[in-house]
């Protein structure tokens, strides 16, 4: 066996070992609290059976070459390609859905993405209801954070942790931040939960909004999600878990420091309020065309407003019919998303305010002599010529892929036959390469077996943010042209 299959298989054991808990969640709540005694007793097997392979896997095997940088990135990108697929498996077995719509359901479950094959969950058994929450609270703070924190040690933590996209310290070490940004994670999670018991929600169902509302995943209990509440409380509360799910873990992590006041003057936390209040207020406007003003249209056009930024996709209203304008502004929104270390996914606030600012030294530039030396200052940041142009190669890749995927998608529909606008389409791509969940009623067991296969590329696209898996992609490319050169 190669030294770098070994190396794999030894760190799919971890992070098979690692998550395979996770399945005996739901097993055990099924067996003993909800007696749904057969589908339970599968969990809990497959959860076992994982939980036996991965820890084979780490003991029989001693891996001979450490990790490198190459190596941990397509780790990664295979940890997000067979947790999922073995997710949606669970799925089949337990749910009976057809194994393409399974698959799906389980990478846009563990991409955070929300968007469902599930027309009428509140039919489902309580078990695959919570192992559908579950799948979202993973996935939200990361397959492989999570494995770090339980098992990893070494410079494969610092490896992998990079490789997904988890850069920004807490402290000093990678290891302690991943469990740090754990920790901050359970305790949003829990205060998630007590919004909305003391709003109204019922005790499960709160539960599991508040698992999928704090990753910003968005899967719901009920076909008609929080809207299934007509109650203005279990909204607002919604709102505000929805703004924590996408603020920045480093923000969370200087409250104990410096207090609320500091957190407040965090860039990224100012950028998320204002920009959700804006688009808030655009889509009441939007929505309301003049009328008498209509205090549940405003506290659904905030909400829609703030799901859309926030990558969550909860929804209190169909949004089928909203006029193709409305439609747009959620579009731009999506595309925006949440935070940087966050659960959110998009473009994120950061790198647009880099952007925008990198654009405004640029005219400053032409204005100024020859020779001015300008400071490059974001909040509290010193951004380098290094980080506008990773910022400026991301969001322009980011635009393109979206748009392929769009043209994409609209080729396969229209061939088929299917009379659709092309906006409805930009918006649910845009929905799942931002790992958002909103939709106006594309997405579905009903959809183009084609379309389901191209919209798990665009899920897994958007968590991994591009990069990591076109890198993987293009790697036989890269060493087939190196070796012709030779």
């Amino acid at each position: 066996m190669k030294a770098i299959v070994k190396t794999y298989l030894y760190h799919l054991g971890t992070i098979l070992l690692a998550n395979s808990v996770f399945l005996l969640a739901p097993g055990i709540y099924g067996f003993f609290f909800a007696g749904e005694y057969d589908i339970a007793s599968t969990y809990i097997i497959i959860g076992l059976g994982l939980l036996a392979i991965g820890y084979f896997l780490r003991k029989a095997i001693v891996p001979t070459q450490a990790l490198t940088v190459s190596s941990a990135l397509v780790l990664v990108v295979l940890s997000w390609i067979i947790i999922p697929v073995t997710g949606g498996l669970v799925l089949h077995y337990t749910s009976g859905m057809p194994l393409l719509d399974s698959l799906f359901e389980g990478v846009s479950g563990f991409t955070g993405t929300g968007l469902t094959m599930v027309t009428k969950p509140e039919e489902f058994p309580r078990t695959v209801l919570l192992w559908r929450s579950i799948m979202q609270w993973v996935g939200g703070l990361g397959i492989v954070v999570i494995s770090l924190v339980l098992l990893a040690r070494g410079i494969a933590v610092v490896r992998l942790a990079l490789a997904e996209g988890r850069e920004e310290r807490i402290e000093p070490s990678i290891r302690k931040t991943a469990e740090v940004m754990l920790k901050i994670y359970v305790i949003i999670t829990a205060i998630a939960i007590i919004l909305f018991l003391i709003t109204g929600m019922e005790p499960f169902d709160a539960v599991n909004h508040a698992m999928t509302g704090i990753a910003t995943g968005g899967f719901s209990t009920h076909s008609t999600s929080v809207g299934f509440y007509r109650s203005l409380p279990i909204w607002w509360a919604g709102v505000v878990i929805m703004f924590m799910g996408a603020t920045n873990f480093v923000d969370y992590s200087r409250i104990t420091r410096y207090g609320l006041k500091y957190f407040f003057t965090s860039i990224e936390v100012q950028s998320l309020l204002v920009t959700g209040l804006i688009g808030g207020l655009l889509l009441y406007l939007i929505l309301s065309r003049g009328k008498i003003i209509s205090i549940e249209l405003y506290a659904q056009s905030i909400f829609h407003a703030v799901s859309g930024m926030t990558n969550t996709g909860f929804q209190v209203a169909p949004i089928t019919d909203y006029p193709d304008v409305a439609k747009v502004l959620l579009v731009a929104l999506m595309v925006i998303g949440g935070s940087t270390s966050s659960t959110s996914a998009g473009i994120k606030h950061y790198r647009l305010l880099v952007f925008l600012k990198s654009i405004g030294w640029e005219i400053t530039k032409t204005i100024l002599p020859r020779g001015t030396t300008l400071s490059h200052r974001l909040g509290d940041r010193y951004v380098s010529e290094d980080i506008i142009r990773k910022v400026t190669s991301f969001i322009a890749l980011y635009l393109t892929t979206l748009a392929v995927g769009t043209i994409v998608t609209a080729a396969i529909y229209y061939a088929e036959g299917w009379n659709v606008k092309f906006v409805d389409i930009l918006f649910e791509v845009t929905s799942a390469q931002t790992c958002t969940g909103l939709s106006v009623g594309l997405a579905g067991p009903h959809m183009p077996a084609m379309a389901k296969a191209v919209f798990i590329i665009i899920m897994l696209l958007g968590r991994l943010e591009i990069y990591p898996l076109i890198a993987v992609l293009c790697r036989p490319t890269l060493r087939y042209a190196k070796y012709i050169r030779r």
